[in-house]
């Protein structure tokens, strides 16, 4: 049989246990403090990751803010870009649109300089064809902070910028025009800027368009700038073709004659029928 000695004072058992809890108190503090190091360190690393690649987001709104504020805009779903928005609920890419125009009576550049002290931005004309054929063709509509809206407020916003009636109205694109000075070929200037003055991030030559003035089939067919590619019977839209003077921008309007997209009107001039329709968009 095999005996086992015990060596030391029996007396310095309680002393031991209490040693081991100690020891294992502070392994459990270090094994605690290296778990907090390493959520600070990742968050560090996470917060550092989305500076230098920041995620787009609603400018400087909250969700909350986006739910009141959105309600006033309508998302017009488009192809991710420079520009766009990722909604935060619907999903997809694309940019806010206001249901209701702004900045009355202020030329094209005074609105630019309204528009861009908010944060917010001209629709450049693709964008706002685009806008007329969602209001008018698509059976699904939603304002920005995700709620659907009615067919018949839809109608009623595409009736508002394109009815056949007086009083009329006017609003300001974001597309200005320039004869580029190698090439000679008329550009196209847009997603203009402020930064100490007005600049355009956007410049290309103007693609295959219609260049008289006549009628157009402005709904359903345009090159990817928004500009007509065909003459149209129907007398719905008329549109003033881009001229070389370097001095046109762009406005929509609509009176009892008929609604025109007009491309040749100068930057200078105002009216307060004339007003501008703000967009979300990133910088």
């Amino acid at each position: 049989m095999t005996h086992i000695h015990i060596i030391g004072d029996q007396g310095q058992r309680k002393y031991d246990e209490d040693l081991v809890s100690q020891v294992n108190q502070e392994i459990e503090a270090k094994v605690r403090r290296e778990e907090l190091e390493k959520k600070i360190g990742d968050l560090q690393a996470r917060l550092e990751s989305e500076q230098e690649n920041p995620k787009p987001k609603f400018k400087n709104f909250t969700i909350d803010e986006l739910v009141i504020a959105g309600r006033e805009y309508i998302w017009l779903p488009q192809t991710k870009s420079q520009f766009t928005i990722e909604h935060p609920t619907l999903g997809g890419d694309g940019i806010g649109i206001a249901k209701q125009k702004q900045h009355h009576g202020k030329n094209w550049y005074q609105a630019h300089a309204e528009l861009h002290g908010s944060g917010l931005y001209m629709l450049r004309i693709d964008e706002f064809v685009q806008f007329l054929n969602l209001l008018r063709r698509s059976d699904v509509v939603y304002d920005l902070a995700g709620n659907r809206i009615t067919k018949d407020e839809s109608r009623s916003i595409y009736g508002e910028i394109t009815e056949h009636r007086d009083p009329w109205r006017g609003e300001w694109l974001d597309v200005n025009f320039k004869v580029g000075p190698l090439t000679n070929k008329l550009r196209l200037n847009t997603n203009h800027r402020t930064d100490g003055k007005l600049v355009p991030l956007s410049s290309e030559e103007l693609e295959s368009c219609v260049m008289k003035d006549c009628y157009i089939d402005l709904l359903s067919s345009t090159n990817s700038q928004g500009l007509p590619t065909k003459e149209s019977n129907s007398q719905v839209f008329w549109f003033e073709h881009p001229r070389s003077n370097n001095d046109s921008v762009t406005r929509f309007i609509a009176l009892n004659s008929g609604a025109r997209l007009n491309c040749y009107w100068s930057p200078e001039s105002t009216n307060a029928a004339l007003t501008v329709r703000p967009s979300i968009k990133l910088k």
